[in-house]
Order: C-alpha cells, then sequence, then structure tokens
C-alpha cells in the first residue's frame, strides 16, 4: 500500500522534494545535518522492532513504538513520516491488526525513501 497523497505532503507530487517524507526538512541545519545519518542508519532497526512486535501480535509495543518513531521523525524534520507513524500509532490504539500491518508497510517504505533520499 502506498502513502496516500496528503501523508506524502505536496500535491502528491511523489516522494521528493521539501514534502518532509524522503528529505529532511532540516537538512540544511548543521547541527541536525551533523546526527542525520546516524538517525537515518538507526531506521532500519526501528522498522525491524515494530515487524517483530507486529508478528507476535503485540499491539501495546508497537503502539509503544510508533509513538516514538511519530516523535523521532518530526524532530528530525520528517513530517510526512511522523504522519505515517501516527497512522501506525493510531491503528495499533485501536487494536487493529490489519491497519497496523498496513500502516507498518507504508512507514516502512517511507524510512526506505528517507535513507534512499539521504
Amino acid at each position: 500500500m502506498r502513502p496516500r497523497g496528503d501523508e506524502r505532503g505536496g500535491s502528491g507530487g511523489g516522494t521528493g522534494g521539501p514534502d518532509g517524507f524522503s528529505r529532511s526538512l532540516l537538512a540544511e541545519d548543521p547541527v541536525v545535518a551533523a546526527l542525520l545519518d546516524e538517525f537515518l542508519d538507526g531506521l532500519p532497526a526501528r522498522m525491524a522492532a515494530v515487524s517483530a512486535a507486529l508478528a507476535a501480535g503485540a499491539l501495546d509495543r508497537v503502539q509503544t513504538l510508533a509513538h516514538a518513531t511519530k516523535g523521532a521523525t518530526a524532530s528530525y524534520g520528517f513530517p510526512g513520516l511522523a504522519r505515517l507513524a501516527a497512522r501506525l500509532e493510531e491503528a495499533a490504539r485501536a487494536g487493529d491488526l490489519p491497519a497496523a500491518q498496513a500502516a507498518a508497510a507504508d512507514l516502512a517504505s517511507g524510512c526506505a525513501a528517507a535513507r534512499a533520499a539521504r
């Protein structure tokens, strides 16, 4: 499942550009730029933890991980990823495993796009 246009930001023109989805809005900030690679390198581990929690049916853990990911991605200038993480958090809170799985897949795709765009 691909993110909806409103989750990518902008006018639905893909994941590139200053939409906070694939490139940090703070990439030009020297303080953030120095930390950005380390943050991006940690995204696969975050998503692996989400996948493991989903496989175990531990939606409370998924909710916690999604909440932390939402805050981290927003802090590092990725509002599009933060919206995807919020969607995952909401699905987990609602106990909706299929929706959480779909949201996690979208978030994983978004994280991969962010890592590829650096």
